[in-house]
């Protein structure tokens, strides 16, 4: 186990070396986010809370261009990840991938996140309910939130880990994306966890850094996650899957 997560971790710190513009795709995600969400707010405050129908469409309709935007740029950075451990990048490599795989690679960013958001109102009204019927106190009922939702994370979520990943090095469909990544992950399991756990808890290091303003414009530890931890992570799981399944090519 820890041999192969090792070499992930240092082949894929080299490639992030020999490609440092590998990071492009998230940051200019994360600026065409940081501008969106700012016409949103504009928008929002014209409209206010007079018309529930228009302001709970503009949502919907605000959070899928958000996805799609999310999803084109994540299937190039996947595709930019994979071309370099042959080699060096190129901007081909982003654009064929992203251009390829973006609506299918949305598709399966909507099934996550309808599944994150079941686990989240399970959590909550589980952990309420639970909580109720044994009196818990307000400190105990937030532990047992927290162990509801964390085991949700390591116990379901955790096996779509790779589903984007398989759609686009393999190209594989949709359904046999995310088959083939629960597959993956119940032979690496542990190797996924820890790793998830790992970058989870630098994701949340990274968040102390927020109340640093760089430009007066971005969070400082926002622009850290972008630039760095998401590209690496990224790269560490494409190393990581393609190390693994070579014998399957």
């Amino acid at each position: 186990m820890a041999k192969s997560l090792i070499h992930s971790l240092k082949e894929s710190g080299k490639s992030f070396v020999k490609n440092p513009l590998i990071f492009l795709p998230s940051l200019i995600a994360m600026l065409i986010l940081s501008i969106l969400s700012e016409l949103s707010t504009k928008f929002n405050s014209i409209i206010g809370n007079s018309n529930s129908f228009l302001v709970t469409g503009w949502f919907v309709l605000f959070s899928a261009i958000c996805l799609l935007m999310l999803s084109y740029f994540f299937a190039g950075l996947i595709g930019l990840c994979f071309a370099s451990i042959k080699g060096k990048i190129k901007s081909s490599d982003f654009f064929s991938n992203a251009n390829k795989y973006w609506l299918k690679n949305f598709i399966i960013i909507i099934v996550m996140v309808i599944f994150f958001d079941i686990l989240q109102l399970v959590s909550v009204y589980g952990a309420y309910f639970i909580g109720k019927s044994l009196s818990l106190s307000l400190g105990s009922a937030k532990l047992l939130l927290f162990f509801i939702y964390f085991a949700g994370l390591i116990g379901w979520l955790i096996f779509f880990t790779f589903a984007n990943f398989f759609l686009i090095e393999r190209g594989f469909g949709l359904m046999g994306s995310i088959k083939k990544s629960f597959s993956f992950v119940k032979l690496h399991y542990i190797e996924v966890l820890v790793l998830s756990v790992g970058f989870f808890i630098i994701l949340q290091i990274t968040t102390y850094l927020d109340s640093i303003a760089v430009f007066n414009l971005i969070k400082l530890g926002e622009l850290l996650a972008t630039i760095i931890v998401y590209p690496y992570l990224a790269l560490i799981l494409a190393f990581f899957l393609y190390g693994n399944t070579e014998k399957e090519r």
